[in-house]
């Protein structure tokens, strides 16, 4: 199974992933205007009650999904049990990101205007729930892909992948990672960019 299965699988979860995380900013921003916008020291339980109900099983479903394609393209059987702990981890760090983000921005706002003022730009084309469906689609999908490989004590190597890569990517083709030595780049490293006038990426 070559590598673009696992991208028709990640596409497919996106839209799974978008309805969930716009269920769950929808019911968010209700409930923040049904209390004006009075928050708690810690963010309510709730949003990440409805993270665990609505977009928790895609995760781990989607995470199974990618172990299994990995299994495929590599001609390897990755037992999915031993990767459990590294799932669960995954998916409980990705409910503090997501509420971590949203404490953030609101408690850092000067007045409850400019907190209506954001939920509502959340809301503006789901324009919130849009940008954490991107980014899980490939997070969640390359985390998951890396851990299953590295399981068997097994290579990552960078590759672009077509055209439009960016010209520090295209630097970094061919680069391999291993477990031992997971350092991809390492603190204070440069990247040339190739292109003339350019500044090395660090």
């Amino acid at each position: 199974m070559p590598p673009r299965q696992r991208d028709d699988i990640s596409n497919s979860y996106f839209r799974s992933l978008l309805r969930g995380l716009s269920a769950v900013v929808d019911g968010e921003v209700a409930r923040l205007r049904r209390v004006d916008f009075e928050l708690p020291e810690v963010y309510p339980v709730w949003a990440l009650t409805a993270l665990r109900q609505r977009v928790n099983p895609i995760l781990w479903s989607f995470q199974g999904d990618i172990i299994t394609a990995t299994s495929l393209e590599k001609g390897t059987d990755f037992d999915i049990e031993p990767l459990a702990g590294f799932r669960k981890k995954y998916i409980d760090d990705f409910d503090l990101r997501y509420v971590s983000s949203h404490q953030r921005q609101l408690s850092s706002l000067p007045s409850k205007m400019a907190m209506v003022e954001r939920v509502d730009d959340w809301m503006t084309d789901n324009k919130e729930a849009l940008k954490k469906a991107y980014d899980e689609k490939v997070r969640c999908g390359s985390a998951i892909f890396r851990e299953a490989i590295f399981s068997h004590d097994r290579a990552v190597t960078w590759h672009v992948r077509g055209p439009r890569s960016c010209s520090y990517c295209r630097q970094l083709n061919g680069r391999k990672i291993w477990r031992r030595d997971p350092w991809f780049l390492r603190p204070g490293d440069a990247v040339d960019s190739g292109e003339k006038d350019a500044p090395p990426m660090r």
